[in-house]
């Protein structure tokens, strides 16, 4: 059986900027432990100059799960790893 990990245990680190027009994107990866290995998954949240710490609005991003470590350290270093084209065409898949 496939359980969402407890949010409380989830991390969120920025990794990037990125810009696009008049857009800009301030690129993370949250990580969760789940049994022996850590996960992450990539956000892209919307710069706004109105939003508060922590807030969300209908423009931000989320990827499933895409990163794999056997700590939080490694699933933010493979973050980081990430290149800004791939970053950027993953953004653009949304939508």
């Amino acid at each position: 059986m496939v359980t969402e990990p407890v949010r409380d245990d989830r991390h969120t680190s920025s990794i990037r900027r990125l810009t696009e027009g008049r857009l800009r994107w301030r690129v993370l990866v949250e990580t969760w432990q789940d049994s022996d290995a850590y996960h992450g998954r990539l956000l892209f949240r919307r710069e706004v100059a109105d939003r508060g710490a922590g807030e969300r609005d209908d423009t931000d991003r989320e990827s499933a799960p895409l990163l794999h470590g056997h700590s939080r350290t490694d699933v933010v270093a493979l973050a980081h790893d990430v290149p800004e084209q791939r970053l950027r065409r993953l953004l653009y898949s949304f939508g």
